[in-house]
């Protein structure tokens, strides 16, 4: 199970990383800007609300998200 949640870690990089060269081509800095802010905002959303009432303590996301939002269990 481990192996899978660091799996998941690496298809969410991918996913975020492989249309940065289109993004930047496309809209320049601003695009890039907003294409980074939302990428923040939603790992925020998710660390905020869904990592703090996870039962996994070993997901390295949760772990994360409890260490910056100061939730440690």
């Amino acid at each position: 199970m481990l192996l899978g949640l660091w799996l998941d870690v690496a298809f969410f990089l991918a996913l975020f990383l492989i249309p940065l060269p289109d993004v930047w081509r496309l809209g320049g800095f601003l695009l890039l800007a907003l294409w980074f802010g939302a990428f923040a905002l939603m790992i925020a959303a998710v660390t905020r609300m869904a990592c703090s009432v996870c039962p996994l303590t070993f997901c390295p996301i949760g772990r994360a998200g409890r260490a910056i939002w100061g939730r440690a269990r």
